[in-house]
């Protein structure tokens, strides 16, 4: 029996794109362990209580120019410390 009508390579492509995703996706589902949830929230941190308190101390003998650093240094801490518990 003749064939009428061309083959579209393309729509064979994305068929065969379609079918290999699927398979892949099945794949996925069906392999590794499951890990139950309350696993994973049991091992997680606590969150703080209320409003993070910081106390910023600058002896009055310190210069302006001291000042300036020391609080350039303290915010630079800072800024890393949110930055890793966040």
């Amino acid at each position: 029996m003749p064939i009428t009508e061309p083959i579209d390579e393309d729509e064979l492509e994305a068929d065969l794109a379609a079918l290999e995703q699927e398979k892949l996706d099945e794949q996925i589902l069906t392999t590794g362990t499951t890990v139950p949830v309350s696993d994973s929230l049991s091992r997680m941190p606590a969150a703080a209580d209320g409003p993070r308190k910081f106390t910023l101390y600058i002896p009055s003998t310190q210069t302006q120019e001291s000042s300036a650093e020391l609080l350039s240094g303290l915010f630079l801490s800072l800024s890393l410390y949110l930055s890793f518990t966040a």
